[in-house]
């Protein structure tokens, strides 16, 4: 058995850590923190101990520059792209900007190991009148779903947003109301969305989000190690990470990121942020 590496839920790596990975690489190893208990792992990242490496980015430009070390390993693409507006991501690339990468790195690598994050759904209202409700998601997730479909890619996954505690004061201190959208408003959304996919080709799934699943979006793995077995051949877990979120289907992954390595795009609703 292989392991799988999760580069990472914790922060954005690709984007902002790119140095320490290549190192961690070029080395094969690199020292984690259990994010829980601070006890710390020495992780082997030399190729044959390593069966695929799962990245999750909003801004791949640096790999699509130069992928350095990761040449000598199989890498499937996690992309999260919302086009929700500036003011909750800051820092983000423009959705035209990220669609172009999305692009490229399915020429390069194949549409099939590029995992579209259309994520958090949401809706809300902000200061000076702005408003996002359930019909600009749609019409949002149409645009992009349209563009992403273009050069092969297949696979979309969804989540509601999760008031988390910090979050919310985050949200509320830029003059924002945030919401997951419900009743009416959530089979408006589903409705939409699943029949956006289906004429574009997408296969649509939940994240860790069981409310979504029993209102008919199958729930989803965006680590899976069945279909990373299908694309880079046998030899890694099947079993269910037990340390995600309840409702998470992942499977099992070791992640290398930290919370300390703190994410620079800003997004207000993000659980990752320190503050």
């Amino acid at each position: 058995m292989k392991e799988v590496i999760s580069c990472s839920r914790r922060t954005d790596i690709p984007a902002f850590y790119y140095d320490w990975l290549q190192e961690g690489l070029s080395r094969g190893e690199v020292v984690v923190a259990n994010p829980w208990n601070g006890a710390k792992r020495l992780v082997d990242l030399r190729p044959e101990a390593v069966h695929s490496i799962c990245l999750w980015s909003r801004d791949y430009r640096r790999l699509l520059d130069d992928p350095g070390e990761l040449r000598h390993y199989h890498l499937y693409f996690g992309l999260t792209i919302t086009g929700l507006p500036r003011a909750l991501e800051p820092g983000t690339p423009e959705p035209e900007v990220a669609v172009g990468q999305a692009a490229t790195l399915a020429q390069r690598y194949g549409g099939e190991v590029v995992l579209w994050r259309f994520d958090p759904l949401l809706v809300g209202e902000g200061p000076d009148g702005q408003t996002i409700t359930v019909g600009e998601r749609l019409a949002g997730f149409r645009q992009l779903a349209s563009a992403l479909a273009a050069p092969g890619i297949r696979r979309c996954t969804v989540s509601l947003y999760q008031p988390y505690r910090k979050a919310q004061q985050r949200v509320a201190a830029a003059g924002w109301r945030l919401a997951a959208p419900d009743g009416s408003e959530l089979e408006q959304l589903i409705r939409g969305l699943k029949q956006t996919a289906a004429e574009y080709g997408l296969s649509l799934q939940s994240c860790a989000t069981a409310l979504l699943a029993g209102n008919g979006l199958p729930a989803g793995r965006c680590i899976d190690g069945y279909r990373l077995e299908q694309l880079f051949g046998p030899g890694v877990s099947q079993a269910r990470d037990r340390g995600q979120r309840a409702d998470c289907c992942c499977t099992k992954s070791i992640d290398i990121g930290s919370y300390r390595q703190v994410c620079r795009h800003g997004c207000l609703y993000c659980y990752a942020r320190p503050v």
